[in-house]
């Protein structure tokens, strides 16, 4: 179930920031933390 919502996020920041690798693995690891807490 979490795995289709980090995609979904490392997607749509994958695509404005595509130039900034940095920036997807820092939105996907903020979609991680922020899913476990909603959890």
């Amino acid at each position: 179930m979490a795995a289709p919502a980090i995609e979904t996020s490392g997607l749509d920041v994958g695509y404005p920031g595509r130039h900034l690798p940095v920036t997807v693995i820092s939105g996907l690891e903020l979609t991680v933390e922020a899913g476990t807490f909603l959890s």
